[in-house]
């Protein structure tokens, strides 16, 4: 699985792409993604509840988005759009939680 994060340009369009694969993704990534969702207190399904955690901590998710695509500067990052970080918080979990079993919930086997 790839994430990938769309920068757009003034017009609208998509200006840039930027990709990361899910094995690129630091632990350090990883962390900030928890402590910014709060997996045990937020329902991610409820994509105003995450894009409201994700507002209240875009301090820690701008290093974090630049860590986790390379050549990511913080001026493009101000040309991202919300629903496109929301995703990718979504795809991180879904790879924690259902395919590693770290976060959440119970792994079969554990």
């Amino acid at each position: 699985m790839k994430y990938e994060l769309r920068i757009y340009a003034n017009d609208g369009s998509i200006a840039k792409t930027y990709t990361a694969d899910r094995f690129d993704v630091r632990m350090g990534t990883i962390n900030a993604i928890v402590s910014i969702l709060k997996p045990e207190e937020l329902d991610l399904n409820d994509t105003k509840a995450i894009g409201l955690a994700i507002m209240s901590a875009w301090g820690q998710v701008t290093p974090m988005l630049i860590d986790m695509f390379p050549g990511l500067t913080s001026d493009e990052v101000e040309n991202v759009k919300l629903s496109n970080v929301i995703e990718i918080g979504r795809q991180l979990f879904a790879y924690l939680t259902d395919e590693l079993g770290l976060i959440g919930g119970e792994k079969s086997g554990n």
